[in-house]
């Protein structure tokens, strides 16, 4: 029965939560737009994991519930995310045959077959999707690391009602860009880490001691939008019986989206945990 240890420590640094000026002007954009769009055109990064951790609502954690809720993975546990890669491939290479979509998907996922566009990215740049999945990557007998940008745009209109009884609209949105980094040394140890720029605009933007809901490190902009440097990075040492994490990441244990166990909503923390199947 799998047992999860978690141990953790936080700190809040209180300072002025307004930024006059963004700091996403450190970033030089065309560089770093040319290097992700072609990623983001041609395949999508966010299906190109080969070490490290599933993202918590990644594409291969919902591939891996719709399983379980077809019954093909029924004695699965998969309520304490983030899983390691290399506990997921153990589930995905237990599950037979599936047809349409999602037997494509589960090809993809065990390295099977290419994503879709990996060749043709490969054909319009040599060093890229060499491996058929990830941007850039290099692998040898007793290593491998894989890099991936971060690519994410969004709008929209939302419902508030600032009086009683009001039913308002506002603009909404979010631009994220960044880029992710994972790999193994040796046949146990593998790391990963990502690293993120974010603006959003939400409906009522809460900043305190730099930190808002889920968001660290925040700031607001003049148009009180949230303006944060997300970091993650985890070293671990996974074997059949151990998986031992330490870094800064966030975690969610329990079923559904927000578990009242222990739920992503919170901003990243540092911690080290201890998994154990016996």
């Amino acid at each position: 029965m799998p047992r999860t240890f978690l141990f953790n420590q936080y700190h809040l640094n209180s300072s002025n939560p307004r930024s006059s000026v963004s700091r996403s002007t450190r970033f030089t954009f065309s560089a770093f737009f040319s290097v992700a769009l072609l990623a983001v055109i041609f395949v999508q990064p966010a299906l190109s994991q080969n070490d490290g951790l599933l993202e918590i609502d990644g594409p291969m954690q919902r591939f891996l519930n719709r399983q379980q809720t077809a019954e093909k993975l029924n004695d699965a546990i998969l309520s304490q995310r983030p899983l390691s890669v290399y506990e997921a491939r153990l589930y995905l290479n237990r599950i037979e045959s599936l047809e349409g979509v999602d037997g494509q998907l589960l090809a993809q996922f065990l390295g099977n077959t290419a994503y879709p566009g990996a060749v043709r990215g490969s054909n319009w740049w040599s060093r890229a999707f060499s491996n058929g999945r990830d941007l850039f990557s290099k692998r040898d007998s007793t290593w491998s690391a894989q890099i991936n940008p971060i690519l994410h745009l969004s709008a929209g209109r939302a419902f508030f009602n600032e009086d009683p009884g009001g039913r308002e609209t506002r603009n909404m949105w979010r631009f994220s860009r960044g880029v992710r980094f994972s790999g193994h040394i040796g046949k146990h140890v593998y790391f990963e880490g990502q690293f993120t720029e974010n603006q959003e605009q939400v409906v009522d933007p809460i900043v305190a001691f730099q930190t808002a809901p889920g968001r660290p490190n925040t700031k607001l902009t003049d148009d009180d939008a949230y303006d944060w440097l997300d970091t993650r990075a985890i070293v671990g040492y996974y074997s059949k019986h151990f998986d031992i994490r330490m870094g800064r990441d966030s975690n969610l244990w329990g079923h559904g989206a927000k578990s009242t166990v222990l739920s992503n909503a919170v901003a990243t923390y540092d911690q080290v945990q201890i998994r154990t199947s016996l």
